[in-house]
């Protein structure tokens, strides 16, 4: 069913395109980038904490996580638009907005959240914590770098306000909008297209920040599939990116606030 249904839903999208195959580059390079581009951000933070003469530049940029996670959404639509000119194809018909359905996509989007969220994000999250971590929390073992941040009065507020709507937005864009569709023709079978875009949409969350200790990266690496794979079966349920954008605002919200020092 699942196979049938993502077909049909991207099937027409490239009629009109002669060679597939480039698109197929475009979108692997794509769910890659993006965990190269959080690596160069988080640089970037530690670059100017050392000029300003940090004694730990790295470790302290980790708690920048919603601040230069920006610069890796801008870094992600760049490469988008220009992928999309070489296409000879436009940028919002990818998010498939119609004001005519906002209150249908909202509803579904609030449903997406309340069955995902809890499911694959803090059930499984509170299990890995107990298997890897022995029930020790983030705030313990990373402290001031995942949870418990304490963030200047306006990079607080911008994580609050700003960081969330263009973060959620841009990676849906990024795995699903685009990436999606182009991988489906190279290998028509959607099962290894979400296995795929699952492996690496989560293995960006070990660069998101990236802390060099091996249980952390196997948690992240973990933690985040099931989520990620949850959002790209709702998708391909719906056809509908907006609902699944809404889904991960509550998520991404979530996130900030809780990690927050308050």
């Amino acid at each position: 069913m699942t196979k049938s249904l993502s077909i049909k839903i991207h099937s027409n999208i490239f009629d009109n395109v002669s060679d597939k195959s480039y698109l197929v580059k475009f979108a692997l390079i794509l769910i890659v980038a993006r965990s190269v581009l959080l690596l160069l951000s988080q640089g970037i933070i530690a670059l100017i904490l050392l000029f300003m003469n940090d004694p730990n530049p790295w470790v302290n940029s980790s708690k920048w996580w919603t601040v230069f996670g920006t610069i890796t959404d801008i870094g992600c639509l760049t490469l988008i638009l220009i992928f999309l000119k070489k296409e000879n194809q436009r940028f919002w018909p990818i998010i498939n907005f119609n004001y005519k359905n906002i209150l249908r996509d909202i509803v579904v989007g609030i449903i997406f959240f309340l069955i995902i969220f809890p499911v694959t994000g803090i059930l499984v999250s509170i299990f890995l914590t107990n298997v890897i971590y022995d029930g020790v929390s983030f705030d313990v073992l990373y402290p001031d770098q995942i949870a418990g941040r304490i963030l200047p009065t306006w990079a607080y507020y911008y994580s609050l306000l700003i960081w969330w709507p263009i973060w959620s937005f841009t990676e849906e864009v990024t795995y699903q909008g685009y990436s999606l569709p182009r991988l489906l023709i190279h290998f028509k079978n959607p099962f290894k297209v979400i296995l795929l875009i699952g492996f690496f949409w989560s293995f960006q969350h070990c660069f998101f920040p990236l802390i060099f200790d091996w249980r952390y990266l196997l948690f992240r690496l973990i933690v985040f599939f099931p989520l990620v794979v949850g959002l790209i079966f709702a998708y391909l349920k719906t056809g509908r990116l907006v609902p699944i954008i809404i889904a991960h605002y509550f998520m991404d919200f979530s996130a900030a606030w809780w990690t927050l020092k308050h």
